[in-house]
């Protein structure tokens, strides 16, 4: 298991993901047993990469943390996620700590068990990533990719006509996957990969039309869904970080250029930093420097301030 700077003093995490630990949550009604229905999620300071966990960068757990929640609670009258409790106190008493850790405070969340479902679902705005390599490496010919068709002869970071909807698996170890929306329904059935595609982009588009009054542009956006029990019935919910700086694609709209590169807000600072200094993506992995984390850090604090902004 990696360290735990964060740690429930008296409880290991049942599972550990790149940035988020989880817990289970005794019973109070039922002492030396554990609650089924919610789990603790602490948000770390650990950033991850090509998927590696490079190191930590102080400060980052607290604001993914307020950002994620805040747009559960935005979306939530569209569609119901797997937020129960986000104050500290209230969250750690249920651990029987009275004293809250500075370690801790504003970083942690109770969240409902749900069933999740085995993809990421990514809907892409713009022209970009992954998404222009491909269309690259047809040499800008166009054509269909993963069921849409993408005009000949676009410029890098372009707007799309339409969002498109480009599901990938999800891979606890190796790289993720593109898959078309049939190879979705093959696993989870047409009903529910047409409802999760309706959702995906529906919360995309309400996403960026947010955000673009503030200044910033939402390119593209990682969603995961999950099953879980509400009012006897298993409904769809919104799980897992939801457009965060670690999530999505976000560019500053001042600085937005179709064919020019965008001022980055997110992670992509950090991928690119990587890569400008020459690392393989093997160990041992580089160590952050001081100015790189302020770097880092400063552009999330933008991203949350432009959300919260009126």
């Amino acid at each position: 298991m990696m360290e735990n700077k964060f740690a429930i003093p008296g409880y290991e995490p049942c599972k550990q993901g790149k940035v988020r630990n989880f817990h289970q949550v005794p019973d109070l009604t039922n002492p030396g047993k554990f609650r089924t229905d919610v789990v603790l999620c602490v948000t770390t300071d650990r950033i991850s990469s090509f998927d590696q966990v490079m190191g930590e960068v102080p400060g980052r757990g607290p604001i993914l943390c307020a950002i994620s929640n805040f747009w559960k609670g935005y979306f939530n009258e569209y569609m119901p996620n797997d937020l129960c409790k986000t104050e500290t106190e209230e969250v750690l008493s249920y651990f029987g700590i009275k004293k809250i850790p500075e370690s801790l405070r504003n970083r942690v969340s109770l969240v409902y068990w749900a069933e999740r479902l085995p993809f990421e679902f990514i809907v892409r705005g713009y022209l970009a990533g992954s998404l222009y390599q491909e269309y690259e490496r047809r040499n800008f010919s166009g054509g269909y990719y993963l069921g849409h068709f993408l005009p000949e002869k676009m410029k890098e970071f372009q707007e799309l006509d339409r969002p498109l909807f480009t599901p990938t698996t999800k891979s606890e170890n190796g790289k993720d996957e593109s898959v078309t929306l049939s190879e979705v329904a093959e696993k989870i059935g047409w009903q529910m990969a047409e409802n999760v595609r309706l959702a995906s982009i529906a919360l995309y588009l309400m996403g960026h039309r947010y955000l673009l009054k503030r200044g910033i542009i939402l390119a593209d956006a990682k969603f995961e869904f999950g099953l879980r029990d509400i009012n006897g019935q298993k409904r769809l919910c919104l799980i897992d970080e939801v457009l965060t700086p670690d999530s999505s694609r976000f560019w500053s709209a001042k600085s937005y250029r179709p064919g020019q590169l965008p001022v980055s807000l997110d992670k992509q600072y950090f991928r690119d930093w990587l890569k400008g200094i020459g690392w393989n993506e093997s160990k041992p992995v580089p160590k952050i420097s001081q100015a790189v984390q302020q770097a880092l850090i400063k552009k999330y604090d933008f991203v949350w301030s432009s959300i919260i902004s009126k």
